[in-house]
Formats: structure tokens, C-alpha cells, sequence
């Protein structure tokens, strides 16, 4: 799955991207060295815009799911990384902030009626076929966000849309012409295909030892953090009939039953109950912290101490986030919920990163080195193999649309290698899929088809707008600054 992965990573971001619009659920998945320079609380700037921590973390996170949804599960911080998913998303939020920086330029702006019509026409808040305050409030609830943010975000990604909405073009007969010859352009082909897999190489102590000098900068220690933490033990209390009905009568819209019609106070007690310990913790919780912070805890409360980073983090990576943030003069968190328990969190020592040892870095130095002279000793055969192809497949005539003719089990890599193979000007030569694939090629005859192609309108309007999107992030990129504030981007 990494390889494919790999290959195609850039055509599934860019499709999981364009269906994510509001970014719901999103957690944190920590990653890399964090410049602590920067005092915005920003991972980067451009222009006037700034791109904060939350909005890095949730971008990621929801991408991180769509993934693992497309995956079926199979999709861990691993097979993330070895994608450069990070990367990808932090250069998608600088495109739409170079987008955004020009709506601001222009004087755009999302008004409220057209916030409220979008917001309302989102079905996952309807019940009984209208919009739902109710639902909203709750659904965002349970997703840990608010409305202030939930709506800061959507008005965000519908600017971004504006903008390129005034960019659509319009499709020519001469662009249909030229699309259908090239849909109807047949070859005959001879190729191989060259596999990372079959690569062997030998890698000397005195190879890895040069590599791992002129790189040691990129071989760090994750930064780490000694903490002190107070776990506040879930509180069960016995309520007075009164108390119990004053909390239903003020939350009686919380207790509802599957078919949405709320619940007799009868049939909620127990959720009523569940709820008033629930707060009586989080009141315990706070008064735990205020005595933390003055330094006066009582005796009988047990005070854990531990050192933490990305890789040993028996937090939530919300908490891990929040704990970078803390400083010598601001030590202490409030209550955190974790894993269903409160934490009273006090910073004691923050451990930066640093260059690890050869002898600590080895095993991750011989796996870079390796996979990169693998990676060139393949280049090198395919650019002396495609002139004299032996042991190839000869394929049928195909067009740029015939993957099933082809002996490559990926529907994908067939794409991309006929994609490739019909843009090239030459007759022989080699492609690369990946760091991890390559196929060399003989184009062995040509023929012309007469045929019409359907949606040829749709395909010309959807690579004009890419392309002309692409463009006009180049443009934006050299009139509006871009600062990174994470470190070894």
C-alpha cells in the first residue's frame, strides 16, 4: 500500500482535499521540531495571513482520517509519513492563504447571509428534513469544537472559493480538436518495468559514517518535556431529589432518547447523575489546580512525574500541543480531559532536540542511505536498459485511456505511465512512477483513431482550471511573502 501510496499521493491529496471543506473531528497528530522563535502561535505566514497551530493540526488530522477511511484502517503515522503527507498539507494551506491574500487585496469577504445559507444547507445538522440548531450545537459538541469556530472555518474555505470561482473559463472548439487527437493517438509499445525491490546494493560502515556527517543536522532527538500531573479521580456523589431536578430542568435538551423527543426526568436520572459527577469533578479538578499553582496540595493527593515526547506520549496529542506551549513563567495547565480523567499539568523541564550520536542514529542512517542508493542505482539502469529492452511485454495499440491493456495490476500506475507516455517526444526512453518503480519503453508503431470522445468538455474545463489555479499560486507566491516557523521545512 506504501507504494502505491507514494506514487499517487499527490492525486489523492488533491482529491481528498477538494471533498473537505469543514474539517470536523480533528485531533492533533504532532509531528517534527517546532521553531520556538515565533511568538504567534503561527507554523507559518503569508502575506498579511497567518496559519496557526490549530488550523495546521486540523487540516492534517482530517486529511490523516480520510486516509484512513480510504484505507479501510489500514493507514497509520508511518504510511503518513512516508507519503510526506505533513508536507502536502502544510503546502495546501499556503496556497489557500496566497488565495486568501488576494481576496484581501480585492476587498472580498464572505457576508453573513451567504454563512447562514451554507451553514443551513448542510445536511449532517438537518433533523426532520430542516436545519437543526440543536443538532449543530451538538454535533460540533461532540467533536470538541464551537460554532465560533466551526463558522470562522467554513466562511474561510467559501472566500477560497469565491476567489477561484472568478477564474472559470470557457472551452474552445481548437482546445476540442487538439483533445480528441490526443485521445485517438494509438501506440504499440515494448516495456519493462524496473522495481526498487529487485535493487540490491552493498553499504560500507565508511559510506554511512560520510552520509550520516554531511547530514547528521536532519538526524535529531525528538524535543521532550518533564512534567509533573495530578490524576483527578472521577467523583460519584449521592444528590438530593431537588438538585437533580433543578440540573434536568436547566439540560432537560441533553437528555433525549434515539428518536430525538426528550426524556422524562423518570427515565434521565441516571444520565442527570452521571452528569452532576461529572461536573462536580471538573469543579474538584480546578480546585486541585489552584492549590498546584499556590504550591499547597493537600497531602493525601499523589503527585506523578514523567518525561514525555511525540513518541512516548501517554496523553492525547491535544495535551501534548499545549504542553510545547507552556514556558518557565507559565508552568501549569488547567484541567485537561484525558482518556476520561482530568490532569492538572505542571511543566518542570523542557529537553530541546539535539544531533544524535552516529552510534544512536545508525539503523535510521543505514535505511535512509540505503533506500537512496537503491534509489540511484535504479535510475542509472533504466537510463542504460530502454535503448535495448530485453525480457519486455509488447503491448496491443493502446490509448492514453487503455490501462486495462497494459500488464500493470495498478489501475493507477497504468494511468500515470500512459499519461507520461503520451506526453513524451520521444520513441524510446525510460519514466519515473516513483523513487520506488520505473518503466522503460520502446514505442514500436503509431496509428490515428477517428473517434469522438465523450465529456471532452468537462476534461478540458477541469485541467484549464488546474492548470490555471496552478498558475495563479505561482504568481500570488512571488507578490505575497511566505515565513515557515517549523524548523528543517
Amino acid at each position: 500500500m506504501i507504494d502505491w501510496m507514494q506514487k499517487h499521493h499527490r492525486w489523492l491529496v488533491i482529491t481528498i482535499w477538494i471533498s473537505t471543506i469543514a474539517f470536523i473531528g480533528a485531533g492533533f497528530f504532532g509531528w517534527g521540531q517546532y521553531s520556538y522563535a515565533s511568538k504567534s502561535g503561527s507554523v507559518a505566514k503569508v502575506g498579511n495571513v497567518k496559519i496557526t497551530y490549530a488550523q495546521f493540526n486540523d487540516a492534517y488530522s482530517q486529511m490523516f482520517e480520510q486516509y484512513k477511511k480510504l484505507f479501510h484502517g489500514h493507514f497509520d503515522k508511518a504510511q503518513a509519513k512516508a507519503i510526506g503527507l505533513k508536507p502536502e498539507v502544510l503546502s495546501k494551506l499556503i496556497d489557500q492563504a496566497l488565495i486568501l491574500n488576494l481576496a484581501q487585496s480585492y476587498h472580498l469577504t464572505v457576508s453573513d447571509d451567504e454563512l447562514y445559507n451554507q451553514l443551513t444547507s448542510q445536511k449532517m445538522f438537518y433533523k426532520n428534513g430542516k436545519f437543526s440548531d440543536t443538532v449543530y450545537k451538538a454535533l460540533l459538541a461532540n467533536n470538541n469544537l464551537t460554532p465560533h469556530k466551526y463558522e470562522s472555518t467554513l466562511r474561510r474555505e467559501m472566500l477560497i472559493q469565491k476567489v477561484l470561482h472568478l477564474f472559470i473559463t470557457n472551452t474552445t472548439n481548437l482546445e476540442k480538436d487538439t483533445f480528441s487527437t490526443i485521445f485517438n493517438i494509438q501506440d504499440k509499445i515494448l516495456y519493462k518495468v524496473l522495481r526498487l525491490d529487485d535493487i540490491k546494493v552493498h553499504v560500507s560502515q565508511k559510506e554511512l559514517k560520510n552520509f550520516w556527517e554531511k547530514n547528521k543536522h536532519y538526524f535529531l532527538t525528538e524535543p521532550s518535556f518533564k512534567i509533573s500531573y495530578i490524576v483527578q479521580q472521577p467523583l460519584k456523589k449521592s444528590y438530593a431529589q431537588k438538585k437533580i431536578m433543578q440540573y434536568y430542568d436547566m439540560h432537560k435538551m441533553s437528555f433525549t432518547a434515539k428518536d430525538g423527543k426528550i426524556l422524562s426526568l423518570d427515565k434521565a436520572k441516571d444520565e442527570v447523575i452521571k452528569a452532576l459527577n461529572k461536573e462536580a469533578t471538573k469543579i474538584a479538578a480546578l480546585e486541585t489546580f489552584i492549590s498546584f499553582k499556590k504550591d499547597k496540595l493537600p497531602a493525601d493527593i499523589s503527585l506523578k512525574t514523567i518525561t514525555i515526547n511525540q513518541s512516548k506520549n501517554p496523553f492525547t496529542a491535544n495535551v501534548l500541543i499545549k504542553i510545547h506551549s507552556l514556558t518557565p513563567q507559565h508552568r501549569y495547565l488547567k484541567p485537561q480531559l484525558v482518556h476520561g480523567h482530568y490532569m492538572i499539568i505542571r511543566l518542570d523541564k523542557k529537553i530541546p532536540s539535539h544531533v544524535k550520536t552516529f552510534a544512536l542514529a545508525k539503523l535510521q542512517v543505514l535505511k535512509q542511505y540505503t533506500l537512496l542508493k537503491k534509489q540511484r542505482k535504479l535510475l542509472s539502469l533504466a537510463s542504460k536498459r530502454y535503448k535495448h529492452i530485453t525480457n519486455g511485454i509488447t503491448s496491443p495499440f493502446v490509448t492514453i485511456e487503455d490501462i486495462s491493456k497494459l500488464k500493470i495490476k495498478n489501475k493507477q500506475t497504468a494511468s500515470k505511465f500512459l499519461t507520461q507516455l503520451f506526453q513524451s517526444k520521444t520513441l524510446n526512453g525510460y519514466i519515473v512512477l516513483s523513487k520506488n518503480k520505473i518503466v522503460i519503453y520502446n514505442i514500436l508503431a503509431q496509428k490515428l483513431l477517428h473517434k469522438k470522445q465523450q465529456h471532452i468538455n468537462s476534461d478540458i474545463d477541469a485541467l484549464k482550471q488546474q492548470l490555471l489555479e496552478q498558475n495563479l499560486i505561482k504568481a500570488l507566491s512571488k507578490r505575497f511573502k511566505t515565513k515557515i516557523y517549523l524548523k528543517g521545512f
